[in-house]
């Protein structure tokens, strides 16, 4: 039985209170894309919900939860954010997490592997379409496993701010907005745009390069099986 999240048991997050529309017009704007784009995200087999804040957020992963399950996290920092980590770790959950910090790199590869069939997974994404797609660039491609067949469940926790017009659009982003910043977080890796913050793709190659499998999903063929929650507070890059 899920355990509320607003109980003791659970941690709060502490990012600050997200930035208050200054127009609600714009805020009119934003509800209406996302509107138009959870609905056609659910007309294909993906249950797309909304939320406002980083808080709000990490009480709908809770809520989510079993807690007699294997929970799978991807290496994102959405998640570690809003709190998450902390979260689990402070409700004795069964968590599959490769990024704790004094891991060997062999460590890390058997938990990604173990990863990639879990009970419940949750991640986040790189970037979104309006036209109707997720876009998940992945390093060594086990966020991507998951996602696409391997975990029996997957939450997906984006930041709304990720959503741009077409697939395009959501690569360009990986490209030019996420790649560098997670060249930086990473830290383990030099590709060009860890030291330029301006992608090189087409010669950024290998043992450097982060960006090498790329997924772009459009729906889901198990009905239930995966979810997606905007959140409006910026969260990852």
């Amino acid at each position: 039985m899920a355990v509320s999240p607003n109980s003791s048991n659970g941690r709060e997050t502490t990012r600050a209170a997200p930035p208050v529309f200054s127009d609600p017009n714009s805020q009119w704007v934003r509800d209406r894309r996302l509107d138009r784009f959870r609905a056609l995200m659910s007309s294909r087999g993906i249950e797309c919900d909304f939320v406002e804040t980083a808080s709000e957020a990490l009480s709908f992963v809770l809520d989510w939860l079993p807690r007699d399950v294997v929970v799978g996290l991807g290496g994102s920092t959405s998640l570690r954010q809003m709190g998450l980590w902390d979260a689990l770790d402070s409700l004795g959950m069964t968590v599959i997490n490769q990024q704790l910090p004094g891991l060997t790199r062999e460590e890390r590869h058997e938990l990604r592997r173990k990863n990639v069939m879990a009970d419940y997974y949750v991640m986040s994404c790189n970037s979104l379409a309006e036209s109707g797609a997720i876009v998940v660039m992945n390093h060594t491609g086990n966020a991507v496993a998951a996602l696409a067949f391997g975990a029996q469940h997957v939450l997906i926790v984006a930041s709304a701010n990720k959503l741009v017009p077409t697939i395009e659009d959501a690569v360009e982003r990986v490209y030019r907005e996420v790649a560098p910043a997670n060249a930086h977080r990473s830290g383990e890796f030099r590709p060009h745009c860890y030291d330029e913050g301006v992608c090189r793709e087409h010669d950024c190659a290998w043992p450097d390069r982060l960006c090498n499998k790329l997924l772009i999903v459009f729906g889901e063929a198990l009905q239930g099986r995966v979810r997606l929650l905007l959140v409006g507070e910026p969260l990852g890059f």
